[in-house]
């Protein structure tokens, strides 16, 4: 017969206190959540009525920065451009193109966002151009269920902290506060809205290990892609939307067009091909004029327009609108 373990009372009051400082960021945790959720349904997932005329087109683009238009105005982003296109070429015709946030996210967040935007949207079609934030944000990233080894626990431990809003609400305050050289980075994140995704948490550079692991692991973040992508496509479906995947104009190292194609063909829906029109200019030695010189790879408002007219182009040969 085992014999009952007595505590002392100091070890008891250590217990209790232990216990109490658990209880309080739990508390915490789901405070932020719930104030999280409210705000997020007072703003970003607000339903406008605009969008539920029963003639509305509605055209919902996912991806982040570059479908947000990182760089230029509002008006010149790709979606807005196209919008601008698609009702000249319709002017009959009700067409709304939605640009929800995007900043930051990944194709894991995107996923799983997927049914309450077309709960808030209720688009007809919806533009997939998604999975460049792979590489460095593993907040609500499906990677877990894919990589294994001795980078496993190091990912999953990572993703459980990005997935805590307090973690991320203490990282932010410390990016903003007490990293040095980093007045202009925090400046940037006072005069930007962002809601979810990770720039406003991140510290840059990013931590190489991260970048590392998409070298290392390419099949399995190649995966995460697919599976995140498949459910933004099968919940399309199910909800008789039209799924539109769209390359990069120019792609994420990991993924490269050959993945873009077999999945398009796997689910029998339109690719777009951004990457061959941003092709011929990286041939010629024109590009610079499409991109930011910043950066490299952000496009400016005529790459954005050289976007907006390749996809007018195929969604007119398809006859989709």
């Amino acid at each position: 017969m085992m014999k009952k373990i007595k505590l002392s009372k100091k070890h008891k009051k250590n217990i209790n206190k232990f216990l109490f400082i658990i209880l309080i960021l739990i508390s915490i945790e789901i405070s932020l959540r719930v104030i999280g959720d409210i705000y997020l349904n007072k703003t970003a997932f607000r339903k406008n009525d605009f969008y539920l005329q029963d003639n509305a087109i509605n055209i919902l683009t996912l991806g982040e920065s570059s479908t947000a238009g990182l760089g230029v105005l509002r008006n010149e982003s790709y979606p807005l451009q196209l919008e601008r296109k698609l009702k000249e070429l319709h002017p009959d015709k009700n067409i709304n193109v939605i640009i929800p946030v995007h900043m930051g996210q990944n194709t894991g967040q995107l996923s799983n966002r997927i049914e309450k935007y077309i709960e808030i949207y209720k688009p007809k079609i919806i533009l997939i151009m998604a999975g460049y934030n792979n590489e460095w944000s593993l907040a609500e990233s499906n990677l877990h269920k894919f990589i294994k080894g001795k980078d496993s626990f190091k990912v999953k431990l990572y993703s459980f902290l990005d997935n805590l809003r307090l973690y991320r609400y203490l990282r932010n305050i410390h990016i903003r506060y007490f990293v040095k050289n980093n007045k202009q980075y925090s400046q940037s994140l006072k005069n930007n809205q962002y809601i979810w995704g990770g720039p406003e948490h991140v510290r840059y550079p990013i931590k190489k290990w991260i970048y590392d692991l998409s070298e290392t692991h390419r099949d399995e973040f190649i995966n995460t892609w697919k599976y995140d992508i498949l459910k933004i496509i099968e919940t399309s479906k199910n909800n008789k939307i039209i799924p539109i995947l769209m390359t990069y104009h120019i792609n994420p190292t990991y993924l490269n067009s050959k993945e873009f194609v077999d999945l398009a063909k796997k689910e029998k829906i339109l690719l777009i091909r951004n990457d061959l029109i941003f092709k011929k200019i990286i041939n010629d030695d024109t590009i610079n004029q499409y991109i930011f010189s910043t950066d490299n790879w952000h496009p400016n408002s005529k790459g954005y327009e050289l976007i907006a007219q390749n996809i007018i182009n195929e969604i007119n040969n398809n006859k989709i609108i």
